[in-house]
């Protein structure tokens, strides 16, 4: 499974990938992009995660994801405050099955 992270400037959710990463199985991949970057990188992907702060972007987001049947989610501020890479790889995961 391959997982893009996306937020404003790819800065905080860089700092979350690396947590992600410690939960990888063999042939997972974590990347993190600011928001300008996701119609260019998306396409590599199977599931998008986004960062809390962006939610406002979300019509932005959809138009963008929809068209290619890619899943995504608005990673919860908790969790995405706690930086906790386990639920956020949980979440994709279960966004796949």
């Amino acid at each position: 499974m391959r997982v893009l992270l996306v937020c404003g400037g790819g800065m905080s959710t860089s700092i979350l990938a690396v947590r992600m990463r410690n939960e990888c199985g063999p042939g997972d991949a974590v990347d993190a992009v600011g928001l300008y970057e996701l119609e260019a990188k998306i396409d590599h992907y199977d599931v998008v995660m986004i960062g809390p702060q962006i939610g406002f972007e979300i019509k932005r987001i959809e138009a963008i994801t929809v068209p290619r049947r890619k899943k995504f989610e608005i990673i919860e501020r908790r969790t995405y405050g706690m930086m906790d890479g386990k639920s956020v790889m949980d979440r994709a995961r279960a966004l796949l099955a």
